[in-house]
């Protein structure tokens, strides 16, 4: 589902900073939605109809949200991207966010867990690679928007499908790996239309 984020951030893009798709960018989309629903009709045991039903399940309307208010949020830091430059919104916007994230885990679990939190033992090397490598991903899709319009930008996270169905079979034992594979592809080629778009 993640994959309808430039979808939906073109979407957006139209409406509020009059970001106009191509030809080939609106084509790209649409590979890239029906891409998508290929990619879900991959998964076993599961009939056309249940796949159909899981669309409304309780845990692809919160996904559906996620993609939405992720969408807006690039849309909304792209004007801050032309005002101030690429860096310096990632480091206000990493701070906003990291603050917030706070306040939130204290207002809801307590104090005792944001103590839990920056107790030093649960600090380890794999979560600190994971923080940098995360930082890396957001500040180089932050910058990019200075360069292309948000629905293409969100577009390249596209890219990383292949790998991410290669990881799925290599680490987790999933199936249907040369079906993915091939989706993996189709969508490939729709990220591509959308960014020479």
């Amino acid at each position: 589902l993640n994959s309808l984020k430039p979808v939906v951030g073109m979407l957006l893009g139209i409406i509020i900073l009059k970001e106009m798709p191509s030809l080939s960018g609106l084509f790209g989309i649409a590979i890239l939605a029906a891409g998508t629903w290929a990619l879900a009709a991959t998964s076993e045991g599961k009939s056309t109809r249940a796949k159909l039903a899981w669309l409304w399940s309780p845990a692809a309307r919160w996904r559906f949200g996620a993609l939405f208010f992720t969408s807006a949020a690039a849309i909304c830091i792209k004007p801050a991207v032309q005002i101030a430059g690429p860096w310096p919104t990632f480091a206000v916007w990493s701070w906003c966010c990291t603050l917030l994230a706070l306040l939130w885990i204290g207002l809801t679990y307590g104090r005792s867990s944001l103590g839990q939190i920056f107790h030093p033992s649960n600090w380890s090397l794999p979560l600190l690679g994971l923080g940098f490598f995360f930082c890396g991903l957001q500040g180089l899709s932050i910058w990019l928007f200075q360069v292309m319009p948000v629905s293409y930008a969100l577009a390249l996270f596209q890219l990383g499908s292949v790998v991410n169905v290669y990881f799925g079979c290599r680490f987790f034992g999933e199936t249907a790996g040369w079906q993915r594979l091939i989706v993996s592809m189709f969508m490939l080629l729709g990220a591509t239309l959308i960014i020479l778009g």
